[in-house]
């Protein structure tokens, strides 16, 4: 990812002025958080500690006022006045006004089949009004009483008051049990002690009885939550509640998620839970975080600001080196870059200047250098035109000295001897020696003519499709007469394809004609000449091979040259230029194509290399198209 210049400066403001800050906001949000959490704990676990206190007292107190020891030494409560056992309960409803009823139970620890035991004697609730006796022998009070335990009862309702069964052993002047005295205490005041318990704004304690159900709790909570529950079963089972590592957070029964401590009280089996919600308890946290956000934010609108105008005090200047940079790259090398700054960018700017001002100077060099190469080729052209037309001249000469000569001198002998009978013999010798000569010179000026068409570089001008398979055939067929006068015959091979091809049509059948004409010329009189093609996806090869004299090693790297005839083709005393295989290896190259001879003749020795023959061939590029159509022979330019 490409940025500009002026991002990365902001990044780089960014990173140097907000990272640290944000580093240190973190350190610090991470402390506050842990020494919150700490604190929230200490202040659950000192409210849990304070309230089981005041209800451990209010346990005490009820406890207490139930501890009675009469002064005498009576075996059963019978043995005790009626009237003074009234007295006695009417003084402890007044001791303690939360006991909504109280009486004395008849135990005679002598006597334990007697019958009135488990008996109530007497009994007054609040308000001065009595009910009938009961009979307390099976109650659970009764039982755990009698062996000088006190008891407390599982809680009761009624009209959503709660109350608490309490029960005591009445011992005699020796410490013996007569009796039993067994009441009901309210619980509001320990009801009133757990709502009074208040946690931050939102944070408040429960009371939960030894199954786990709540019966002192906040005014708008009905019932315990799951989590709650099973946090209250927890402390039921011996949580070890207080202080932030025994700290527990759920979801409470108002939805909100808690951070909640646990009790379990000593003399009754009850749970006190202390919930605090999250929000609530980490408020300071959390004002902290929004601030230190908000402050962040101001930093960073700051940030911007500054490097705003920071980029623009250093993109400015960059801007005028661009442009003048654009201008002089553009060609104007007169343009020069203004621009003070006092600093390095001034410098660059100098160094600008300085360097349209030089290449100012090399382009004018270089265009004086470029006049002087035009110059150059222009003189080189007409020296090369010249040595052209002088080249020609003297090999157009050398050429047709011979057969020139040779016609003269014939025609002197035939004028000189006019004055006397011709021999018709010696004749007609001669009218041939005239006949072949002018052959040859016709031949030497057709090569000549050919090279002057062909021109230095040759590239073909017009070319057109064509199928190479129907011009060898048709070029073979030239030369069927002169094969047939000799005995020699003429094969054609070539595997079925479309052989197409883009080329000019006459030179790729005079090259093909030169290679032809060759093989027949020094292939023997009854030999045999073999008229090959072949292709592939990128060009077609044509090959002419013979039996006859080959070609020798030590000629073939000469024998596509200028002028240049090969000693064995010398020794046949056979007429030629010199110029054909040149004039091939001219027309191939100029289409891309290559040129080359095969001849055994490189790998044997003296007359028997003879009798191999050679194979001449070239290739040209197919350049084949899906859509060109492919002409017939007949239909082929002539």
């Amino acid at each position: 990812m490409r940025f500009t210049l002026r991002t990365k400066i902001f990044i780089t403001f960014a990173l140097v002025s907000l990272v640290p800050l944000i580093l240190l906001a973190l350190v610090g949000i991470y402390v506050v958080n842990t020494t919150q959490r700490y604190n929230i704990g200490q202040l659950e676990h000192q409210l849990l500690t304070q309230k089981e206190k005041e209800i451990e007292k209010f346990l005490t107190d009820v406890k207490t006022l139930f501890h009675v020891q009469v002064a005498s030494q009576v075996s059963a409560m019978s043995g005790i006045p009626f009237d003074q056992q009234e007295f006695l309960l009417e003084e402890m409803i007044r001791a303690n006004r939360h006991i909504t009823e109280i009486s004395f139970v008849e135990y005679d620890a002598s006597y334990p089949e007697k019958s009135e035991n488990g008996m109530e004697l007497a009994m007054r609730m609040a308000g001065g009004v009595a009910r009938e006796l009961k009979d307390q022998r099976a109650s659970p009070a009764f039982k755990k009483a009698i062996k000088g335990e006190d008891y407390f009862g599982s809680i009761t309702s009624n009209n959503g008051e709660y109350f608490l069964p309490v029960a005591a052993p009445v011992k005699n002047k020796d410490g013996v049990i007569i009796g039993v005295i067994s009441g009901v205490v309210s619980l509001k005041p320990v009801a009133r002690m757990v709502t009074d318990g208040i946690l931050g704004n939102s944070g408040y304690l429960m009371l939960a009885d030894e199954k786990g159900e709540l019966w002192a709790k906040p005014q708008n909570l009905s019932f315990a939550h799951f989590g709650s529950h099973v946090f209250i079963l927890s402390v039921l089972g011996g949580y070890a509640g207080g202080g932030a590592e025994s700290q527990e957070e759920y979801q409470s029964s108002f939805g909100d998620l808690v951070i909640a401590s646990g009790k379990k009280l000593k003399d009754v089996e009850w749970a006190l839970v202390a919930e605090w919600p999250k929000a609530d308890a980490y408020a300071a946290v959390y004002s902290i975080m929004s601030q230190a956000a908000w402050f962040l934010l101001m930093i960073l609108a700051m940030v911007m600001v500054v490097s705003t105008l920071f980029a623009y005090r250093i993109l400015r200047p960059i801007r005028i080196l661009e442009k003048g940079a654009k201008i002089i790259g553009g060609g104007n090398l007169d343009h020069r870059i203004a621009l003070e700054t006092r600093d390095e960018l001034e410098s660059l700017a100098n160094s600008f200047n300085a360097m349209a001002k030089n290449l100012k100077g090399i382009e004018e060099l270089r265009e004086a250098k470029a006049r002087l190469e035009g110059l150059a080729r222009s003189l080189a052209k007409e020296k090369e035109l010249s040595q052209i037309k002088d080249h020609f001249i003297a090999t157009a000469s050398h050429q047709l000295r011979t057969p020139i000569s040779v016609i003269r001198w014939t025609a002197e002998g035939l004028a000189a001897s006019g004055k006397e009978p011709l021999d018709p013999v010696e004749t007609k010798s001669k009218i041939d020696d005239l006949y072949k000569n002018a052959e040859s010179l016709s031949k030497i000026v057709g090569d000549l003519l050919t090279i002057s068409e062909l021109g230095i570089g040759y590239k073909p001008g017009v070319v057109s499709r064509f199928s190479i398979r129907e011009k060898a055939k048709e070029v073979m067929e030239g030369f069927e007469s002169t094969a047939k006068s000799r005995g020699i015959t003429l094969e054609f091979k070539a595997p079925d394809g479309a052989y197409a091809i883009e080329a000019s049509v006459l030179n790729i059948a005079r090259a093909m004609e030169q290679l032809l004409g060759n093989a027949i010329m020094y292939t023997k009189d009854g030999g045999t000449v073999l008229v090959e093609l072949s292709e592939n996806e990128h060009e077609a090869a044509f090959s002419v091979k013979d039996d006859g004299i080959g070609v020798p090693a030590n000629d073939q790297k000469f024998l596509f040259g200028e002028f240049f005839r090969a000693t064995n083709s010398i020794e046949a005393k056979n007429v030629g230029t010199g110029l054909g295989l040149f004039i091939v290896k001219t027309i191939v190259e100029g289409h891309g194509g290559r040129v080359a001879c095969e001849s055994p003749a490189s790998w044997g020795e003296g007359k028997e290399q003879r009798k191999a023959g050679s194979r001449f061939y070239f290739t040209v590029p197919a350049r084949l198209q899906p859509d060109s159509t492919v002409l017939a022979g007949n239909d082929l330019p002539k």
